[in-house]
């Protein structure tokens, strides 16, 4: 025999049907307050972290500005050098050099004059064996501009206790003496750091 059932009265151990929305409300609630946690913490874990502090220089900025005064073009290289670096170039293959005089500043503002020389070999293995040679004391190098008489304005006539700086890009070989304007100022470090930093006009004159 069928029993009946009152639609106006749950049968027991159903739940309410007043009872229902509100659970599912309550937990849609808290899962949408989860998502809203979870977007939060992984949005901050992904942003970029900020680093607070004193600018560093781009890469690439010259540490000095120089001026140009004289450039030489020559393609007897041999005429150009003096000393076993002259012998040198005498029996191989040279191209072309380029000479040329700057002059920069401190930051204490003093003057330096920089002798540029850019060697251009036939290829990259007697420009190596070149700037070894060049970077030696004592076996020559090539002649620069002051010394063919060339000068800057109140500059000084010859290098003496200059700083050296030299470089080899495939073929080419870049030179670099500087020294003060003022006689008997000496500081090596500093005119190492203008030299290097004038090895870039190696890959313009070439």
């Amino acid at each position: 025999m069928s029993i009946g059932v009152d639609e106006g009265h749950p049968v027991a151990g159903e739940p309410s049907l007043v009872e229902r929305p509100v659970v599912n409300y309550a937990v849609k609630g808290l899962g949408l307050v989860g998502v809203a946690i979870l977007s939060g913490l992984l949005w901050v874990a992904f942003q970029p972290s900020l680093v607070v502090g004193t600018p560093t220089t781009p890469a690439g900025v010259p540490a000095y500005q120089f001026q140009a005064h004289a450039e030489h073009r020559d393609t007897d290289c041999r005429k150009r050098a003096y000393g076993a670096v002259a012998e040198f170039l005498s029996s191989s293959s040279c191209q072309q050099v380029v000479r040329s005089l700057h002059t920069t500043s401190t930051a204490d503002g003093a003057k330096v004059v920089v002798s540029i020389s850019v060697v251009r070999m036939a290829d990259s293995k007697t420009a190596a064996e070149l700037n070894q040679l060049a970077s030696r004391d004592k076996t020559g190098n090539i002649t620069d501009l002051l010394r063919d008489g060339y000068t800057v304005p109140d500059g000084p006539r010859k290098l003496t206790g200059a700083g050296y700086a030299s470089t080899v890009t495939g073929s080419v070989v870049t030179i670099v003496e500087s020294d003060f304007f003022t006689e008997g100022r000496s500081d090596l470090d500093l005119l190492k750091a203008i030299s290097t930093d004038a090895l870039r006009f190696g890959a313009i004159m070439s």
